[in-house]
């Protein structure tokens, strides 16, 4: 990463990633987007107004092969929420309009893994060397980790900031998007932590302000980490193929959370459009519409729904 900003707009830029981060934003992606723009207006673009450059930028014909409609749309949110940055100090400023950057639908369904394949990759985690694991991720840590992110739907980047002393009182305390939140878990998932952390105590002792994933190094885990070895986790469990981006992805814990609490609450009987709003705060999202991207009518789910809807309108 380029030590600072060159372009004319530096010190708007610098000034726009630090009002970012106060508000919570790791805003780490959207920097590489934003140093990519300022080398660009340094070079071919300090002649240009805001206008001509942003268009140009977008469309510069250095790279190939051409980029997707995705990552189209990818380098132009963050440039766009500059220049609302931008007019906040000068009205007459250009923002660009969002067709500028079409993002089209996604087309992806993620894997909604059942029952079965979870409780696989427990086992695969709990064998002393699985295939293609790294000695520094050992099974307990693994087991945890998937654990903690199927139990409680929680993102990657808020399990591995977790600390030993967050796991004592019965809910987690996390923070993500600038927003913070408590994350209760059941009691059957404290007494698999409590084991964990005796595991953990025997490896690496530590005070509890500790970070609670760490590798067989005492290393704090990363978010590329820890879903890597999940990847390749997945690979020895026959989950996923031995190479390349098909079949489930780490990512995809999130989504059968999500799913699996649906269905929970089809079989208990309880009003799901009521819980929904629960879901959505206990998930970390502004909104439902947040939340919508992670309830899929997998098979299971839709004949929970079927057997209800037969139950209320069939068989009065």
């Amino acid at each position: 990463m380029s030590p600072r900003f060159a372009g004319p707009l530096a010190r708007e830029m610098k000034r726009f990633l630090a009002f970012k981060r106060s508000l919570g934003y790791g805003y780490v992606r959207p920097e590489f987007t934003l140093r990519a723009f300022d080398r660009f207006l340094a070079n071919e673009g300090r002649r240009m107004c805001l206008k001509n450059a942003v268009f140009a930028w977008l469309h510069r014909p250095a790279v190939r092969p051409p980029r997707r409609a995705v990552s189209l749309a990818s380098e132009f949110a963050p440039v766009r929420q500059f220049c609302l940055y931008l007019r906040r100090r000068d009205p007459r400023s250009f923002v660009p309009d969002r067709p500028w950057a079409h993002y089209p639908p996604s087309t992806f369904i993620p894997h909604v893994f059942s029952p079965a394949e979870i409780r696989l990759m427990l086992r695969q985690a709990g064998r002393p060397l699985w295939p293609t694991c790294p000695s520094r991720y050992p099974g307990p840590l693994m087991r945890m980790l998937i654990l903690t992110l199927y139990c409680t739907g929680i993102r990657f980047g808020e399990a591995v900031r977790l600390r030993i002393m967050d796991i004592e009182g019965g809910a987690l305390p996390v923070e993500a998007k600038g927003r913070a939140r408590w994350v209760p878990f059941h009691p059957s998932l404290g007494r698999e932590f409590q084991r964990y952390l005796r595991w953990r105590r025997d490896c690496k002792p530590s005070d509890r302000s500790a970070p609670l994933f760490v590798d067989s190094k005492g290393q704090p885990l990363t978010v590329h980490c820890a879903s890597e070895a999940i990847r390749r986790l997945l690979r020895a469990a026959g989950l996923k193929p031995q190479s390349g981006r098909k079949g489930p992805r780490p990512y995809d814990l999130r989504h059968t959370y999500a799913c699996h609490r649906l269905a929970q609450w089809y079989r208990a009987g309880v009003d799901v459009q009521s819980r929904l709003p629960w879901l959505s705060v206990y998930m970390g999202h502004a909104d439902v519409c947040g939340t919508e991207k992670y309830l899929h009518g997998t098979a299971g789910l839709l004949g929970l729904a079927s057997r209800r809807f037969r139950q209320r309108f069939v068989q009065r």
